[in-house]
């Protein structure tokens, strides 16, 4: 990472954040699949797991998901300059915020009701926000965090956003949505998780100071004192 990337430590606290809920929502997505193997993670949605044992953490988790989410919008909004990242970042606020309103409207147990009609509507929402935000970001976040033009690697995080939500429409259709769509949520954490360690790992504006300061001091007692004229005449 180029020494030029200087990020404000509340910026680095927000991609603390992001990192931690991104942990929080894998560790609960896998631990679902075994205290509640009833459910088929071939067909059936995650939603589902609010119904079954610890089902409240879903809605902790999809709160923890919109939370970290915002705070990556915020995040990249402060280290970004371009009209096309911070668009990225709006969007990205919106799939966090979507996601965050999702938490309080667990899908139906039984037959439709408003509830689980607002929980589709916000998951849509979130849905189709995303790739587009991880497309704009990427690119500008990795520049800004010092690591120049992304490589492919990075580029790949994002474009596997949209790839994984084009695999979310054809499992719906070949009836394997659920396995389709935990694909694209573990993507979706490795995404965030990615761009927020960059932020994470770029220096404090504090302590690129003291490193400026503590290179100012070692370069002034590294200078010799100047000498007065040798001599016996004085």
């Amino acid at each position: 990472m180029s020494k030029s990337a200087v990020v404000s430590r509340s910026t680095r606290v927000l991609a603390a954040i992001t990192l931690a809920c991104a942990g929080l929502d894998l560790v609960v997505l896998a631990g679902f699949h075994l205290i509640q193997p009833e459910i088929d993670p071939l067909t059936s949605a995650t939603s589902e797991y609010v119904h079954g044992k610890a089902g409240a953490m879903s809605s902790v988790t999809s709160a923890a998901v919109g939370l970290g989410a915002v705070s990556l919008a915020v995040a990249v909004w402060r280290i970004t300059v371009t009209v096309s990242a911070r668009v990225g970042a709006g969007l990205l606020a919106v799939f966090g915020l979507a996601k965050l309103a999702q938490s309080f409207f667990p899908i139906d147990a039984g037959g439709a009701t408003t509830t689980g009609l607002m929980h589709n509507l916000l998951g849509n929402l979130a849905f189709l926000v995303l790739p587009v935000a991880a497309i704009l970001i990427t690119p500008a976040a990795a520049r800004a965090c010092g690591r120049g033009q992304p490589g492919w690697w990075p580029r790949l995080a994002a474009w596997l956003i949209v790839l994984t939500s084009v695999l979310v429409l054809v499992g719906d259709g070949v009836g394997l949505f659920g396995l389709a769509q935990r694909i694209y949520l573990v993507s979706a954490a490795l995404w965030t998780a990615l761009v927020a360690s960059w932020l994470w790992s770029a220096r404090s504006r504090d302590q690129a100071a003291q490193n400026q300061v503590g290179d100012a001091g070692q370069n002034s007692g590294g200078q010799q004192a100047p000498q007065g004229p040798s001599g016996s005449g004085l």
